[in-house]
């Protein structure tokens, strides 16, 4: 499958959180995965204590990709 997510860029404030979608699969797995509401969950609320990209990791029947943001 194709990854993808949005939105293409993401800037927040300690102590803040922004929604992060993710396309293209249909099951999803996020790291880090201890600053996010539900790391199994195509959107998820990302709440960062210091600059973080997250990967998401997207599978469709027997395929995997992921993303980077």
């Amino acid at each position: 499958p194709v990854i993808s997510i949005s939105p293409q860029t993401a800037t927040m404030c300690a102590g803040t959180s922004v929604a992060l979608n993710a396309r293209g699969a249909t099951s999803y797995s996020w790291l880090p995965s201890n600053s996010v509401d539900n790391a199994f969950s195509p959107v998820v609320m990302a709440s960062p204590m210091a600059s973080t990209n997250y990967t998401v990791i997207g599978s469709a029947a027997t395929c995997t990709s992921s993303a980077i943001r």
